[in-house]
């Protein structure tokens, strides 16, 4: 058995996963401790606080949906997209899919196909943000531009690009990279919100 002991006490066994091992005090904790893009960033920027971004930019029915898209992270870890979907890992993303589906079971998360796309648009939406504003990485003029239009023709809920050309070039005030604690509690704090409101 392949397993260790979560923050609040629990036990988990990583390849045989059942809902009851699953704890959104884990969760929270766990994606505010792991950085964005594998710590390549200057400043500190948690995927719990990524994860907090994305809900924003759903519509509120898929808003905690959205918030524990990247929760089999918090007892998986994260890793490079290209590296995950690599050959050499297979068994992870067997893993990883063995905890998506108790995790979605575990919060009662039902969510269609195209709802999942939804948020997998908004994901990258925010991906991009990430890799524009935070990293500097990419350039607004030429890649952000174009990726506000695939998301919109891909059918993100915000089909309106001027909200979405603003998201890059004025960052919320209140949404500066954030350490561990403060992302915790926003993570606890939203999905006690969205569950209240689902």
């Amino acid at each position: 058995m392949i397993s260790f002991t979560t923050v609040s006490g629990l036990r988990v066994d990583l390849e045989h996963p059942r809902p009851e091992m699953v704890d959104v005090r884990d969760v929270a904790c766990g994606l505010s401790k792991i950085c964005r893009f594998h710590g390549h960033m200057r400043r500190f920027y948690s995927v719990a606080q990524h994860s907090s971004f994305v809900a924003l930019l759903v519509e509120p029915r898929l808003q905690k949906a959205a918030l524990l898209h990247d929760a089999t992270e918090a007892y998986l870890n994260d890793l490079s997209r290209n590296l995950k979907h690599s050959k050499y890992l297979l068994g992870y993303r067997i893993l990883e899919d063995r905890w998506r589906q108790v995790i979605r079971q575990a919060f009662n998360i039902y969510t269609t196909e195209t709802e999942d796309a939804t948020i997998k648009v908004a994901d990258d939406l925010a991906a991009v943000w990430e890799r524009v504003v935070l990293r500097k990485e990419l350039d607004w003029e030429t890649f952000g531009q174009d990726e506000i239009k695939r998301c919109c023709a891909e059918g993100w809920i915000g089909s309106d690009e001027e909200p979405l050309q603003r998201l890059f070039h004025d960052t919320p005030p209140w949404w500066t990279p954030m350490g561990p604690d403060p992302a915790e509690q926003q993570f606890i704090g939203d999905i006690i919100r969205y569950e209240k409101h689902r």
